[in-house]
């Protein structure tokens, strides 16, 4: 049975590299009396792995962060930072993360490019970070988000299709999705490996462009009902959309008016 194999059983909870140096300090106060291959199976290291570090050999993580553009101490500053953000709803993107390491580099003098495989390295040394693709949510939505209210209105609905003997066919799912003009649906930040959340908060200032669509239970889909913030229609809005509707309002959003609009010429057209 090798040393190490031993080692996980009678030292399970202390570190192997915490082992490995009170082996070594064991066989220095020792002055020869204590062999390497004693010390070693006394605290449940490697002989060898001993001998190499009494000979000069360097710790692997030690040569790792000799081997890091950044300290040890700028890169948790880093990962602070950006669970910081990731916390508030702003996730730091892939790119943002390059920039900003790119950037206290060059504040030490050191100009060389950053390897291609740095983020990688960077969030295997930071297990806590994960990079992941994302969608923006409009934060005035994040902060409406709350379950009990959800969970209330899905168990209304469930009440009055009971009550009233609602056919499926019936049952339709409606649904506005904006969408931020000039932006990426899904772009790949870093956040916390224990985020589950599937977006991050957008700013509130960016010009959207809102969509409803209407499917019932049975699958039947309703053609969609795009609305952009405008006075005027273009020409080329209706030459790429094959079928739909085309509304305007002044933010790009529905309202009342835009609402009923949508259910006297969509909804009840596409349902009676």
């Amino acid at each position: 049975m090798s040393d190490e194999h031993d080692s996980e059983i009678e030292f399970p909870t202390i570190p192997y590299e915490d082992r490995l140096q009170l082996a070594h300090k064991i066989w220095k106060q020792g002055n020869g009396a204590i062999s390497i291959a004693k010390a070693a199976n006394i605290h449940g290291v490697s002989k060898s792995t001993l001998r190499d570090r009494i000979n000069g050999a360097i710790p692997k993580a030690e040569a790792s962060q000799n081997m890091q553009r950044l300290s040890p101490g700028e890169e948790e500053a880093l990962a602070s930072w950006m669970l910081l953000l990731a916390s508030w709803g702003w996730p730091v993107r892939v790119e943002q993360l390059r920039g900003m390491a790119c950037e206290l580099l060059q504040a030490k003098g050191d100009t060389k490019e950053l390897g291609i495989h740095w983020t990688e390295q960077f969030l295997k040394r930071h297990l806590i970070l994960k990079s992941k693709f994302i969608t923006g949510l409009e934060k005035d939505r994040v902060a409406a988000e709350d379950p009990d209210i959800i969970k209330a209105w899905f168990e209304l609905v469930d009440y009055h299709v009971t009550k009233n003997a609602v056919e499926k066919e019936d049952i339709h799912n409606m649904d506005e999705k904006g969408v931020m003009m000039g932006a990426s649906e899904k772009v790949k930040v870093i956040i916390s490996k224990n985020e589950k959340r599937q977006y991050m908060t957008a700013s509130g200032s960016r010009e959207w462009v809102s969509l409803i669509e209407c499917i019932s239970v049975i699958g039947k889909a309703q053609d969609p009902w795009i609305i952009f913030k405008g006075k005027m229609h273009k020409a080329s809005w209706m030459q790429t959309l094959q079928s739909g509707h085309i509304a305007l309002s002044e933010t790009g959003w529905t309202d009342n008016e835009l609402g009923l609009a949508w259910l006297k010429n969509c909804f009840d057209p596409g349902t009676l």
